[in-house]
């Protein structure tokens, strides 16, 4: 059972920003040949289902400006840029506090490469310095006991 309330959204080369998705679906576009430039995570909602302990840091490698840091995201906080036609080329997201026996997971699906596979919280997924832009992302938490 993956139904833990993680919902996440991306904006999009042209379309702006897509619909909420979440616990896994796809937040941007695999086929259509579009850069993701930011998204966001529902912070609130994450911490209704876990508790209020819960602390999201996210690093992003947005093109032309390498690595940005953002500490204790909110639910408004935009990962990346919009309007500057940036890509994303990889991401890095840590969730702290999280209960005993949940973890959180992450995928990127990047140009040319596909998804990359589930990596774990607080490591990074994407590419740098190889101009390749980030195209949608997943994310989960998943019960491990």
């Amino acid at each position: 059972d993956n139904e833990f309330g993680i919902f996440y959204r991306a904006f999009c080369q042209s379309a702006r920003w897509l619909p909420g998705v979440r616990d896994g679906q796809t937040a941007g576009f695999t086929g259509w040949k579009k850069r993701m430039e930011a998204f966001k995570i529902d912070v609130d909602s994450l911490k209704k289902a876990l508790g209020d302990q819960i602390i999201v840091n996210a690093k992003v490698h947005i093109q032309g400006k390498g690595w940005v840091l953002y500490e204790n995201v909110s639910r408004d906080t935009v990962l990346g840029t919009m309007d500057e036609k940036r890509r994303l080329e990889a991401v890095e997201i840590e969730i702290l506090n999280m209960p005993d026996g949940y973890i959180f997971e992450y995928d990127v699906h990047v140009q040319g490469d596909g998804w990359l596979g589930y990596i774990q919280s607080g490591f990074s997924n994407g590419s740098t310095g190889m101009k390749v832009r980030i195209e949608a992302i997943r994310m989960r938490i998943r019960k491990i006991n």
